[in-house]
């Protein structure tokens, strides 16, 4: 009600984006039978991603070690070291990143029938499986000065009527509404990163069964594993540096590049980027049963047990960053679709078709269904303690096969 902010104050200005990708793919499969009991399923996925491309040329890319050399932009003369645009010698085009390479993700499959008379098979295959980011994941890249020229301050002293009080120079934004090679650059803006030539995401999967008919009963039973390799996580590029003097106030002063060059360092806050490093895994155990419809009933029950862990994956550029910015497996914890154990139970029960005329039309057709998921993550002991005792939980996120 007085107008006095306690925390960070953030303006930017509206940007617009217009983005473009293509993506190419070949899938190519073979059954080959060979002989009455052992089938094999092979096959393979060729697809190429191309660079997203931003038609306004709204992207940036900062590298440390230019900072540090002191190398600065050709195309924005005002920019501070370390960072390149389009149109700078080395850059990607209007992207974010170079395009990927062709992939190729190979698929294999067994089924065997061990007694060779349809009641029994096992199963097993493998497969690799690459992942594509959808658009809206670079939309803040528009956001970087001197487009969006987003700008952080913490606990400014004028509050919402002149939180630019302090702020050298005085409100800036009137000046970065003009686009051009002499754009401003205002002190403490905040950025999105990506490497240049980052890797994409796959997922290895893998999965081995076995099932079997007893008269009218199909049991099975499961295992099911895959792991994620390249998964997209975020890391703080610049953080605050903890000393006995730290205040919220002089949070940009001791931040990591502005204590490597005061001069260049002041126009930089943070800073998040991509880190293409991080893995998860799941594994599970899926039992199940089957009775087909027979004598007017039906039913399917199945049980998993299963386990996913992950480090903590970001589904745009601004999503979680690690809390300690130098280690990921700090936050590597059991991931937010982690469920220990899985019940589920169907059934259908319809009415018999009657002899009897009347009862024919009033009682014959009728079906009695019902679905139970019984989730035992509130019984679970462990899951509570972890609740309690691991705060980095809800930050992990997960590709889970099942």
């Amino acid at each position: 009600m007085a107008g006095i902010l306690s925390g960070g104050f953030v303006q930017g200005n509206p940007i617009f984006d217009n983005q473009r990708q293509n993506y190419i793919g070949l899938y190519v499969q073979h059954s080959w039978k060979l002989n009455r009991r052992l089938t094999l399923n092979s096959g393979g996925a060729g697809n190429r991603t191309c660079r997203c491309n931003i038609h306004s040329g709204w992207v940036s890319h900062f590298d440390q070690a230019a900072f540090v050399a002191g190398i600065k932009s050709a195309v924005y003369k005002n920019a501070p070291a370390g960072l390149t645009f389009p149109g700078d010698a080395g850059y990607p085009g209007k992207s974010t990143t170079f395009s990927h390479k062709a992939q190729f993700a190979p698929r294999l499959g067994l089924v065997f029938d061990p007694n060779g008379d349809g009641k029994m098979t096992m199963r097993a295959s493998y497969g690799i499986f690459y992942d594509a980011p959808h658009l809206f994941f670079n939309t803040r890249f528009a956001n970087n000065p001197p487009w969006g020229a987003q700008i952080t301050l913490s606990n400014p002293a004028g509050g919402f009527a002149n939180p630019y009080q302090t702020y050298a120079g005085g409100n800036p934004f009137p000046g970065l509404a003009k686009i051009s090679a002499d754009s401003f650059f205002p002190l403490a803006g905040v950025y999105v990163n990506a490497p240049l030539e980052i890797k994409p995401t796959y997922l290895q999967q893998w999965n081995l069964s076995v099932q079997r008919q007893i008269g009218e009963w199909l049991f099975a039973a499961s295992y099911l594993g895959n792991k994620s390799t390249h998964l997209w996580t975020g890391r703080e590029v610049n953080p605050a540096l903890y000393s006995a003097a730290a205040t919220l106030s002089n949070t940009n002063q001791r931040r990591v590049l502005y204590m490597l060059n005061p001069t260049e360092g002041q126009y930089y806050g943070t800073i998040g980027q991509i880190d293409d490093g991080g893995t998860s895994s799941y594994n599970g155990m899926l039992l199940s049963a089957q009775r087909r419809l027979a004598n007017n009933f039906s039913v399917l029950a199945n049980y998993t047990l299963s386990h996913c862990i992950s480090d903590p994956a970001t589904t745009e550029i601004t999503g979680p960053t690690y809390v300690n910015p130098n280690n990921r497996r700090v936050d590597r914890a059991n991931c937010d679709s982690d469920r220990r154990h899985v019940v589920n139970v169907s059934f259908v029960a319809s009415t018999p078709k009657f002899a009897n005329g009347t009862l024919r039309l009033i009682a014959s057709g009728w079906q009695l269904s019902d679905r139970e998921a019984a989730k035992r993550k509130l019984l679970d002991r462990d899951y509570w303690r972890g609740q309690c005792t691991d705060r980095h939980r809800q930050s992990a996120r997960s590709s889970t096969a099942g």
